[in-house]
């Protein structure tokens, strides 16, 4: 399983069928975070890396988030 680029506390998790979505959280420092990050599977569904995706309006914090309908709400 990869590492996320950075530590995070508190982020949301999404699964798709095609990937893992990571939403907010705060990182080290407690500094709260707006980034998501997107970890892509292969064919077998393992995880092959993090991209960044477009971040939250404003940071969260122990927050939820589901997929529905091809999209993820938070």
């Amino acid at each position: 399983l990869p590492a996320l680029p950075e530590p995070r506390a508190g982020a949301s998790v999404a699964a798709t069928p095609n990937a893992v979505v990571v939403t907010s959280g705060v990182t080290t420092g407690h500094r709260p975070a707006a980034a998501t990050l997107v970890g892509l599977t292969d064919a077998s569904g393992r995880l092959t890396g993090w991209r960044s995706a477009a971040p939250l309006p404003s940071p969260r914090f122990h927050h939820a988030s589901v997929h529905h309908a091809g999209h993820v709400y938070v």
